[in-house]
């Protein structure tokens, strides 16, 4: 078009850095998401196999009874902007 040449990339994002480990709490997800249509809810181990295909680390955190109250999740970079608000 004007004889420009494109050098390197680009990218309209903030610049990705480790941020801290985010806290998901059982009791908001569930009051999120609510029920599945059976009437069940989201197993924990469904919750924790989701958000490591997107590419988080997480831990589960438990109280007393051994339920997981919330998980301690660190968001890649790249998925940043659409996982953290």
């Amino acid at each position: 078009l004007c004889q420009a040449k494109a050098t390197g990339r680009w990218q309209a994002s903030p610049v990705a850095s480790a941020s801290e480990a985010l806290v998901l709490r059982r009791e908001a997800l569930d009051r999120l998401l609510g029920p599945l249509a059976t009437g069940e809810w989201i197993e924990d181990s469904k919750v924790s196999a989701l958000l490591e295909r997107l590419g988080c680390s997480l831990q589960p955190q438990r109280d007393e009874d051994g339920q997981v109250s919330h998980w301690s999740v660190q968001v890649p970079p790249a998925r940043q902007l659409d996982l953290q608000r």
